[in-house]
């Protein structure tokens, strides 16, 4: 599985040394060439969606859920801006912008700052690609940060233009609880694909093609390092907030986050036992070819077991002494032949009786 050097979990933090805390540096690849920001504003009677061509129109408002999605964290001026606008801790803002968070949540008085990991277009044999988005949930509004287009939340998106559920008459701890289940969810198929994938390693292994086997297994270990560095966390933060004490998460939204917790251990043991399927494919590859390498060396054990008498036969007879009579007889060149294939043989049919041919 060909792969390029991954820098997504190490960016150069040495930027950051001797910075007074809240100081903005973006940290990470820039995925998409402008800052792009649309909005959503909802209630269960109305709904809106736009682009956002100026950062001060925001329409926020106490009878409505506003959810602003930014993507594009390389522009750190106007992500500024954004955070300014709904008071955003510079310390949030700081992580917004650094693409190597660890997933987290973060309680603040007016808002809950989360940090997630999707994977986007992942393709088995293919370096997988993780994204940072950035959650923020405040008391009517949900602020997202994506590092570039696409993601997971689409099916939300939909559900809240075709006001499907309960999802409009809800507030933005529900939102914010919508979004979360998305990411985690999504980590199923991620699993189901790895799974899928080195079964049929597995299954190439049996049949006797492997050759690569260890190149394709140091890929997906790799692969299963950055996936626990996503998704182990997971847990730990959804727990976090369905025991927090804030007012910014309902009752019945603590029900629905017990349910993504749920759903994040699953993915959690998922990923434990995909590891301890890796590690069995290694241990089993390995396995094989100690067997091949046994088989050879028995065949090679055994070919050496018949040419011995028949090495021992043909130094005696090269010695050439002049007392030997076999040397002077017509017949006994033929004889000697005739020996040494019937030692040959016999030893042929003696190891086929023992079952070691």
């Amino acid at each position: 599985m060909a792969r390029k050097n991954n820098k997504k979990w190490k960016p150069d933090r040495a930027k950051k040394v001797g910075q007074r805390p809240g100081t903005m540096e973006f940290l990470g690849e820039q995925k998409t060439d402008h800052l792009e920001v649309r909005q959503i504003r909802y209630n269960e009677l109305d709904f809106s969606e736009k682009e956002v061509k100026s950062l001060e129109k925001f329409e926020l408002s106490d009878d409505h859920v506003l959810w602003v999605d930014v993507i594009g964290l390389h522009d750190v001026e106007n992500i500024e801006k954004i955070g300014q606008i709904f008071g955003i801790h510079p310390l949030s803002l700081e992580d917004i912008v650094n693409t190597s968070q660890r997933p987290k949540v973060d309680f603040y008085a007016e808002y809950i700052y989360l940090v997630i990991k999707q994977i986007i277009n992942h393709e088995p044999g293919e370096e997988m690609d993780i994204e940072q988005v950035s959650v923020i949930i405040g008391r009517n509004f949900i602020l997202t940060f994506q590092e570039r287009p696409g993601d997971v939340f689409e099916p939300i998106r939909d559900r809240l233009r075709k006001c499907k559920g309960k999802i409009r008459a809800m507030g933005a701890d529900y939102l914010g609880y919508a979004l979360l289940d998305a990411v985690v969810d999504s980590y199923y198929g991620i699993l189901d694909s790895i799974w899928d994938t080195l079964g049929n390693l597995e299954d190439n292994l049996a049949s006797g093609v492997g050759s690569d086997v260890l190149i394709d297994l140091k890929g997906y270990k790799r692969t299963l390092i950055d996936l626990r560095r996503a998704l182990l966390p997971v847990r730990e933060m959804v727990a976090a907030m369905t025991r927090h004490d804030t007012n910014l998460i309902t009752e019945n939204t603590r029900i629905y986050l017990q349910d993504v917790q749920d759903h994040a251990v699953q993915v959690a043991e998922g990923l434990f036992a995909i590891r301890e399927f890796a590690g069995g494919i290694q241990d089993l590859y390995l396995s094989l070819l100690n067997n091949r390498m046994n088989e050879v060396m028995k065949v090679l054990a055994l070919i050496s077991t018949i040419f011995l008498p028949l090495t021992l036969v043909a130094g005696i007879y090269g010695m050439n002494f002049d007392n030997m009579p076999e040397l002077h007889s017509q017949l006994g060149y033929p004889a000697v032949l005739v020996v040494m294939v019937g030692i040959g043989i016999g030893f042929y049919f003696f190891f086929r009786t023992r079952k070691w041919l």
